[in-house]
């Protein structure tokens, strides 16, 4: 019972937390509420460890298919996607260990944004301790 969560909206985020809690990550917290400047809804995360700013969505054929569907969620990337986040999408028939990398490992592009904004979260958690902790599954 100790990995049960309310928060999933489909079975496939469901599918993504439990791989990624498996894989000795952090447990994530889930549907997360973002707001605009104005304290607008944008949307929620699907899967984020707030303390470090690295989440993960997923995005599924009717994101691709459905028109209003993939615009909405461009409208929402981009406000979501801002320096000192990290996003990273999972795809249908992406491979397992690959999304467990991309999580523990962001991309040298995304290393470097995050790098060249010098963000520290109120955390105090710097780029390279939240980078480690993903790697050493401690929160």
């Amino acid at each position: 019972m100790g990995l049960v969560d309310g928060g999933a909206q489909s079975p496939k985020e469901t599918w993504l937390r439990l791989l990624l809690i498996d894989a000795g990550l952090p447990r994530p917290q889930t549907q997360i509420p973002v707001f605009d400047e104005f304290g607008e809804l944008v949307g929620y995360l699907d899967i984020d460890w707030e303390d470090i700013k690295v989440a993960a969505e997923c995005d599924g054929e009717q994101h691709r298919k459905d028109r209003w569907q993939y615009t909405r969620d461009n409208r929402r990337r981009e406000f979501l996607e801002q320096p000192g986040s990290i996003i990273i999408r999972v795809l249908a028939g992406d491979r397992q260990a690959d999304i467990i990398r991309r999580v523990r490992e962001p991309s040298p592009a995304e290393r470097d944004t995050r790098a060249r904004f010098s963000v520290q979260r109120d955390t105090g958690v710097t780029l390279g301790e939240g980078v480690e902790m993903l790697r050493s599954g401690c929160s």
